[in-house]
């Protein structure tokens, strides 16, 4: 009788994301290496190229447990006891770095969506990123549609395809894009680069975001700009912290 396996398949891959992890911590998104993970995991070789072709397949991995993680936080911000805006604001509100068990995710999510990473890396991991970026995008459309069939926003039947979906595009936008630029801007900084933007001029990232904070208040208007039965007030905002307080999302 053979021995018995010491590892699983899927046990092998969890120990080779998790060192992979500790060994990215340790260095960078760049400069850690194969047989730093193989040392770390206590495999061979053999054994990372077997669920790991290339350093992009490891970026890519760690990204779709990110998603994956993004998936089961966002749809527990959308089921919060709140109003349809203030649970959208939460989005803002909420620290990136409280939503991944690691320090570089903006940067990771960065990396997961640049072309040149993804057509170095294995289908199988790339097809782990579609799948889970489409489960997101389908609990906030979901939310949406259920906002709209309560009537907790007014809409038409005939205006209420495009009027969600330039909520929904907008709201995406402004999130991804100042969470992006601020990050960027502030590692520029660190080569003396000044930002060009006066509320990214602080060398410190401003987190958690604050009502008061000039991105928050964009997102007050723009999802003031539609018609909601319930308008987003500073109330609202208030309630949104405190929930996204208790579950340690900020």
């Amino acid at each position: 009788m053979s021995p018995k396996a010491r590892h699983t398949p899927q046990e092998q891959e969890e120990l080779i994301i998790n060192a992979a992890i500790e060994c990215i911590e340790e260095t960078s998104l760049l400069d850690f290496t194969m047989a730093a993970i193989g040392k770390k995991a206590e495999v061979s070789m053999g054994t990372i190229y077997k669920h790991m072709q290339s350093k992009e397949d490891v970026i890519v991995a760690i990204g779709v447990r990110m998603l994956k993680k993004h998936h089961r936080i966002y749809s527990d911000i959308l089921r919060f006891p709140l109003t349809m805006p203030e649970r959208l604001i939460c989005g803002y509100l909420a620290t990136p770095t409280e939503l991944t068990d690691y320090s570089f995710g903006v940067q990771l999510e960065m990396l997961c969506s640049s072309k040149a990473v993804l057509q170095r890396a294995s289908k199988r991991w790339v097809d782990g990123l579609v799948q889970f970026d489409h489960a997101i995008a389908n609990e906030f459309q979901q939310a949406l549609r259920d906002s709209y069939e309560s009537g907790e926003i007014v809409l038409s039947e005939e205006d209420a395809p495009s009027v969600m979906e330039s909520l929904s595009m907008g709201l995406w936008a402004m999130c991804v894009g100042f969470t992006q630029v601020a990050y960027q801007r502030n590692a520029r900084q660190g080569d003396g680069l000044a930002p060009s933007l006066p509320f990214l001029a602080s060398p410190e990232l401003p987190y958690p975001m604050q009502p008061e904070h000039g991105i928050v208040k964009s997102a007050h208007r723009f999802l003031n700009s539609f018609p909601w039965k319930h308008p987003l007030d500073a109330a609202g905002i208030n309630r949104a912290i405190e929930l996204l307080e208790q579950r340690g999302y900020r």
